[in-house]
């Protein structure tokens, strides 16, 4: 049976991984929390319940003409040819 403590062994072995860390440890509440609800596993039982989660960087992305075509490209031409003619008015 899965422990606070053998969880939170396992999230501190993904330390090199921080991001994959924090995406699995919700996954594991929420299934902990569907066994309580089907009585597989003690109310209040949730060893994922009182580990937090590592810090991690705001990340800002950048997206290639491809990615921005794909988006719709049309809507960032417009924008920029608003903006550009705004600052040269």
């Amino acid at each position: 049976m899965a422990t606070t403590a053998r969880v939170g062994c396992r999230f501190d072995s993904k330390s090199g991984t921080p991001g994959n860390a924090n995406r699995t440890l919700p996954v594991l509440c929420v299934m902990t929390s569907q066994a309580e609800l089907w009585d597989i596993r003690a109310a209040g039982s949730n060893p994922g319940k009182n580990i937090r989660r590592y810090k991690t960087p705001t990340r800002t992305r950048r997206m290639n003409r491809g990615a921005r075509e794909a988006a719709g490209g049309h809507v960032f031409a417009q924008q920029r040819a608003t903006l550009g003619s705004a600052g040269h008015a």
